[in-house]
């Protein structure tokens, strides 16, 4: 079968909600914030275990000047196929998990 290949060129916007965007798309200077607006419910690691061991993003152990953990997005050949809600869930668990020190805390 005659495939088309997708060759476009994909970059990750990340302001108060993240986005997948064309490279030569643009980005809108303000959009509603549809995530601050939904119903945050607790994930864990169990209920995504699917979409975590494709690892198309994951916590390396780094943190940035401010402290926060960074996220390592690898190449990833099917990226541009990852269904939003699939990536919206990766990335409320990864930017939710707390760091080892905090998690000492409670």
């Amino acid at each position: 079968p005659n495939e088309e290949k997708d060759d476009t060129e994909h970059r990750i916007v990340v302001s108060d909600i993240l986005q997948l965007v064309q490279d030569k798309q643009k980005v809108p200077a303000s959009q509603p914030d549809e995530i601050m607006h939904q119903d945050i419910v607790p994930l864990c690691a169990e209920d995504i275990e699917d979409e975590l061991r494709k690892k198309f993003a994951y916590l390396s152990g780094g943190r940035g000047r401010d402290g926060c953990p960074v996220i390592t997005f690898p190449e990833f050949s099917t990226f541009s196929e990852i269904p939003e809600k699939e990536f919206q869930s990766v990335l409320t668990y990864l930017t939710n998990i707390p760091s080892s020190q905090d998690a000492g805390i409670g």
